[in-house]
């Protein structure tokens, strides 16, 4: 191939491939319409606030947040799921564990969630996060007794494993085993630079 011809080949290429980004992509985009649904505890309303900063698809979610919940009273409110929604991501536990004081609620209450929606549905999970323990024992004197990251990430292992048993859930593992250090003032509720991180951790597990 003479350096002409490569020459022009290239120029095509590049020619194309912005024709593709001018035309076509954002008529793929408004064809397929991503419509994100978050439900959990707290660790989910609190992102609320900073839903503005979130990159798309998060910026215009559902957010089912409710502080305090366990998982059985977020399985509770599952039909407060926006019909119209594509993509579910489940978080949730923490209040089992420091309230309950128990996982026996946890993986059941995952299960009931995840297979109340058709296979149409994409479930992310993002489980239990983790909590800076430093600062929880700080703010939190005793709580690490039942909310540590040895139990957190025992219980995750569960919760991933759970998923990957069910043909629409996708574990979101590096969100899961992301540290919390630095990140959560009380040791548990992420800042706000975290929470709109965290979400676009969530990015490659939507499928899109």
């Amino acid at each position: 191939m003479s350096a002409a011809v490569k020459t022009a080949f290239l120029l095509a290429c590049a020619i194309l491939f912005a024709a593709w980004k001018v035309f076509i992509m954002p008529f793929y985009l408004s064809s397929n319409v991503v419509n994100v649904t978050l439900i959990g505890d707290s660790i989910i309303a609190n992102m609320v606030p900073f839903k503005a900063s979130m990159p798309a698809p998060f910026n215009n979610h559902q957010n089912l947040g409710l502080s305090g919940d366990t998982m059985a009273q977020i399985r509770a409110r599952i039909a407060s799921v926006s019909a119209s929604a594509t993509h579910l991501v489940i978080e949730g536990g923490t209040n089992d564990l420091v309230g309950l004081n128990t996982t026996a609620g946890i993986i059941p209450n995952y299960t009931t969630i995840i297979n109340a929606f058709a296979p149409a549905m994409r479930v992310v999970v993002v489980g239990i996060p983790q909590v800076d323990e430093a600062a929880l024992e700080i703010a939190h004197p005793g709580w690490s007794l039942y909310l540590n990251n040895q139990k957190i990430r025992d219980m995750n292992n569960s919760i991933s494993e759970l998923c990957r048993s069910i043909t629409n859930c996708v574990p979101a593992t590096s969100v899961m085993s992301r540290s919390m250090v630095g990140r959560a003032g009380d040791g548990i509720h992420p800042n706000g630079t975290e929470s709109i991180e965290r979400v676009r951790l969530l990015l490659p597990y939507l499928g899109l």
